[in-house]
């Protein structure tokens, strides 16, 4: 049976398929076949065996391929769907750990006990892995949040309520501590009054914020990143410029205390690193992130990532806290506090100066003679960071 003009013969059957002339109809990108002088039987076995498939479209006739034929190279998977496209809400929460409070901590710890509680800021950003790692594997598994969870867990609903305030009770708190950060960084550069600073950084997180807010996930963490980048270059330079000792620095990794206020300083380490409001941001960040996945976005496959992701940002941020503490060790060993001038008193004095007090060395200070003369009043006495 003749095809026609508009017909072409298919390069041959499928090696399953019965011997039937089968023809690829161009105008309906559909296979045909011509059923004279075929059996009942072979035209059933033919129509379960024909998979009909859309003409692929390229320039000249339909060459036949065979097992020969090499395979053209697999297409390069886009950049959403590889590793490095999945990371991203870790960085983000990776934040928190470089807030005022842990840069307060950490500075304490290394100008007032050295290179004694290395250990703990290792310690801490190791822990505060495991967590990360787990609320954000939540969120993948999920699609809920750690909140939302909490939310359905809790049953009474007074419950839930004071779990609420309690949970905003602390994020409030934390964020009064970023706000004041915010300013007293802006006055330092820029000499601005403290409440101003204090709007300024209000107004900018808010407007950070609305990124996310409006479905700009990857814009949001692309500006997050940006800062914590920023954080990263100006600590690393300071390590950079007067570098620590490396034995005291590795003995640094024994765990040992110095007194009661070393195991504050810990303490206050420990609470500035492993916070609440990070735990619960992680588990939303994953989630909406991940929440409209494609085929290849499995949940093995994004864990993987997440794991990396985790990974990354806690060696950024751990690195970035054991850099404030060997900077402050450094430059600021027994720096614990400034020194309190004293008060400047004038006029006489009716009582005379205590006889156990040791007078101050004349050359340390341009202060009168030691005693003053009994008749002569008690000389004004200016203030001296010696005395």
């Amino acid at each position: 049976m003749d095809a026609g003009p508009g017909h072409h013969h298919w390069p041959g059957p499928a090696p399953w398929a019965p011997a039937l002339p089968v023809t690829y109809d161009l105008s309906t990108s559909t296979t045909s076949t011509t059923w004279e002088s075929t059996t009942w039987e072979q035209a059933t076995m033919h129509k379960l065996a024909t998979v009909r498939q859309p003409l692929v479209r390229h320039r000249g006739p339909v060459q036949a391929t065979d097992a020969t034929t090499p395979l053209s190279p697999r297409p390069s998977r886009p950049l959403r769907e590889r590793t490095v496209g999945l990371l991203g809400p870790a960085l983000v929460a990776g934040v928190a750990y470089l807030d005022p409070g842990n840069v307060a901590s950490n500075m304490t710890a290394g100008a007032t006990f050295g290179y004694r509680l290395v250990w703990v800021v290792v310690v801490g950003n190791l822990t505060a892995w495991l967590i990360q790692y787990l609320s954000a594997k939540l969120g993948l598994v999920t699609r809920r949040s750690l909140a939302e969870l909490l939310g359905e867990r809790i049953g009474p609903a007074w419950g839930r309520r004071l779990f609420w305030l309690q949970a905003e009770l602390v994020a409030m708190a934390t964020d009064i501590a970023e706000v004041i950060g915010g300013a007293i960084a802006l006055s330092l550069l820029f000499d601005l009054p403290l409440p101003v600073g204090g709007l300024i950084t209000g107004v900018v997180s808010l407007l950070v914020l609305v990124l996310q807010g409006s479905g700009r996930q990857k814009t949001f963490e692309r500006v997050i990143m940006s800062l914590l980048l920023i954080i990263v270059v100006g600590f690393s330079v300071g390590v950079l410029i007067k570098p620590p000792d490396a034995g005291q620095t590795v003995a640094g990794l024994l765990p040992r205390f110095h007194g009661t206020s070393s195991v504050l300083l810990a303490a206050s380490i420990l609470g500035a690193t492993i916070m609440p409001h990070a735990i619960y941001a992680h588990s939303a960040l994953t989630r909406d992130r991940f929440l409209h996945r494609t085929p290849a976005q499995s949940t093995g496959r994004l864990i993987q990532a997440t794991r990396w992701d985790v990974t990354i940002a806690l060696a950024v941020a751990g690195t970035v806290n054991l850099a404030i503490l060997l900077v402050a060790a450094t430059s600021l060993a027994g720096v614990s506090r400034a020194p309190t001038p004293l008060k400047v008193r004038t006029g006489p004095s009716p009582a005379p100066w205590a006889a156990s007090s040791p007078p101050p060395s004349r050359s340390a200070c341009s202060l009168p003679a030691w005693p003053p003369p009994r008749s002569a009043p008690m000389p004004a006495v200016r203030s001296c960071t010696v005395c």
